[in-house]
C-alpha cells in the first residue's frame, strides 16, 4: 500500500468519527463524492487531486493546505480557525414557469416508477434523461443562489481559497455556452480565482457594488 495513500486514509476516516460523521454527512460538508470518499479511506484510489484534497481540508475542518501537506511530507492536519462567511438570502423567487417544469419532471418521474413493461437498461436510460432535465431546471435556481452568495463573501485574487469554493466547483468552471460563461467567470471573479482583462472587471465590479447596494 502506498504511505502517502496509507496516511491520508487513517487521517480522513479518524478525523471523520472523530466529527461523528458517516461518508454521507463528510460529503454533504462539501467533501468528495461518496465514492471517492470510500477509495480514500481505503487507499484504493491513487493520490487524489488538489481540488479533492481541498475538499477534505473544508469537509474536515482542517486548515487550507493540510490534506495536501498530510500527502507530500506527513505533516499532521492542524485544524482550521473557524472560517466565517455571511449566509445568501433565505429564499428565491422561482418562475412559475419553472414551477411548471418540475411539475413535469416529477410526473414522469411517476410514470417511470408505474411501468412495469421496462427492462433495467431502458429504465436507467429514461432516468438519466430525466436527471438531465431536472439538472438544466434547477441549476439557474442554486446558481442565481450560488452568486448571491459570492457576492456576500468576495475574495481579492490570491487569498485564501473561499470555503463556498469547493462545495459549487461545479458552478465555477467554464462551460460551452458564451451566456453561461459570463456567469461563472463573475462567480470565479468573486471568488478570487479569475483576473478578467480591464474592461470585463469594470463590469464584474458595477455588477458587484450594484448587488451589495441592494
Amino acid at each position: 500500500m502506498d504511505a502517502a495513500a496509507d496516511r491520508l486514509a487513517n487521517a480522513v476516516r479518524g478525523r471523520r468519527k472523530e466529527l461523528g460523521l458517516s461518508q454521507s454527512q463528510l460529503r454533504g460538508r462539501g467533501g468528495p463524492s461518496g465514492p471517492t470518499i470510500v477509495r480514500i479511506e481505503h487507499a484504493e484510489v491513487p493520490l487524489p487531486s488538489s481540488v479533492t484534497l481541498a475538499k477534505l481540508d473544508r469537509a474536515l475542518g482542517w486548515k487550507p493546505g493540510a490534506a495536501k501537506a498530510l500527502v507530500e511530507d506527513g505533516t499532521e492536519p492542524s485544524l482550521a480557525e473557524q472560517q466565517s462567511w455571511i449566509p445568501g438570502r433565505g429564499s428565491s423567487t422561482v418562475p412559475i414557469a419553472v414551477v411548471t417544469d418540475l411539475i413535469g419532471v416529477a410526473d414522469r418521474i411517476g410514470q417511470l416508477a408505474d411501468d412495469t413493461t421496462l427492462n433495467l437498461a431502458e429504465l436507467r436510460k429514461r432516468l438519466n434523461r430525466v436527471h438531465r432535465d431536472l439538472a438544466a431546471i434547477l441549476q439557474p435556481i442554486y446558481g442565481s443562489y450560488v452568486t448571491h452568495l459570492l457576492e456576500r463573501n468576495r475574495r481579492e485574487p490570491a487569498a485564501d481559497l473561499n470555503p463556498l469554493v469547493p462545495i459549487f466547483e461545479h458552478l465555477l468552471k467554464t462551460s460551452n455556452s458564451p451566456e453561461d460563461d459570463e456567469e461563472r467567470q463573475y462567480r470565479r471573479w468573486l471568488a478570487g480565482m479569475f483576473n478578467p482583462d480591464e474592461a470585463t472587471a469594470e463590469r464584474f465590479h458595477a455588477r458587484w457594488k450594484a448587488s451589495t447596494a441592494q
